[in-house]
């Protein structure tokens, strides 16, 4: 069983991307890369959140609420080729949002969501039980063309 699982939503209106990835290797740090040749845009990182700690018995508590939260996080990058590149620490959970490339600049800031305020997420993806895979219109639309890959210790 891979410890690196993704998935991505494709929201069709706004042209983006959301990838949420788990890397539940206890030791060691996995790297995502993901072709986005497929999609019909190119695309640059807008936002990466994670929830990731060095301890992996840490947990929210009196003392320290937001020990265990979503931090952004920097260093994702879509490459020349079209590749999505992102290193997840070991037991952690990452959201990377990618918007369609508008001009001539690609960066990385910080997260936006349409129509919503805050770290909390896409404003279309709701959370479902657990194991469950959020998609967005009709059948195929989700992640088409999407193809992804993974590799540990890069």
């Amino acid at each position: 069983m891979d410890a690196l699982d993704s998935v991505t939503t494709w929201d069709e209106e706004s042209g983006a991307l959301t990838v949420l990835a788990v890397n539940r290797d206890q030791a060691q740090p996995l790297t995502l890369r993901a072709a986005l040749r497929g999609l019909p845009s190119g695309y640059r990182v807008a936002g990466r959140l994670a929830i990731a700690d060095a301890d992996p018995d840490a947990v929210n508590s009196e003392s320290e609420p937001n020990r265990v939260i979503p931090r952004p996080v920097e260093g994702s990058r879509v490459t020349a080729d079209g590749e999505l590149e992102a290193a997840a620490p070991p037991l952690s959970w990452n959201m990377i949002r990618l918007l369609p490339v508008t001009g001539a600049q690609v960066s990385e800031g910080p997260p936006t969501y349409p129509g919503r305020t805050g770290a909390a997420g896409p404003a279309r993806v709701r959370p479902g039980p657990p194991g469950t895979r959020v998609r967005r219109g009709a059948p195929g639309s989700c992640a088409r063309g999407f193809r992804g890959a993974h590799s540990a210790g890069r």
